[in-house]
């Protein structure tokens, strides 16, 4: 009951007087609000920006800026600029790569960290998060909860249940000896 009491009654409903509805329906917006914000301190973007700069990172993306870099120089290069391709052979080619990674490299940090200082302006994620999980129908949230939870709420249940009935047994033997 008391799971089923966190997603139903998905409309407000008045009974005597008293306004039910479910917990998630009604408080949606301020859990929704929450976790965007338990989002943006748990999962930082400074934390991005210092493990996308870390010394590794670049000679992971390295061979695949040289790779773009030698089809520029041999080809895209002829095709724009064909009176410099005529003077440039292989060890030119070979020689301006070396400079433009050699730059490329210590420019890196710097492009990352105005990225993501720009991306940490427009990104926003508190309200990023909160806008998609309060965009999430209600039906979708208690369908993942009782995929996810199922076993575990059964175990709940049989759980109350059994409190219930030890409390029910024991008052039952308290009113006999009285």
């Amino acid at each position: 009951m008391a799971i089923w009491l966190l997603f139903h009654p998905r409309q407000p409903k008045t009974i005597l007087g008293w306004k039910i509805q479910g917990i998630w329906p009604a408080r949606r917006e301020q859990i929704a609000l929450q976790a965007g914000n338990y989002a943006a301190t748990a999962f930082p973007l400074d934390d991005l920006e210092q493990r996308i700069n870390e010394p590794g990172r670049f000679e992971e993306i390295k061979p695949l800026i040289e790779e773009h870099m030698d089809h520029f120089l041999r080809h895209k290069l002829k095709e724009q600029m064909p009176m410099i391709a005529m003077f440039i052979g292989d060890k030119t080619i070979q020689s301006l790569k070396t400079i433009f990674i050699q730059e490329i490299e210590s420019l890196f940090p710097q492009v990352i960290s105005r990225f993501s200082g720009n991306l940490k302006k427009e990104l926003k994620l508190t309200e990023l998060v909160s806008a998609k999980l309060a965009a999430i129908p209600t039906h979708t949230i208690e369908q993942a909860v009782r995929r996810e939870l199922g076993t575990e709420l059964k175990l709940v249940a049989l759980f109350g249940g059994f409190i219930g009935l030890i409390i029910g047994v024991l008052q039952l033997l308290i009113v006999l000896l009285l």
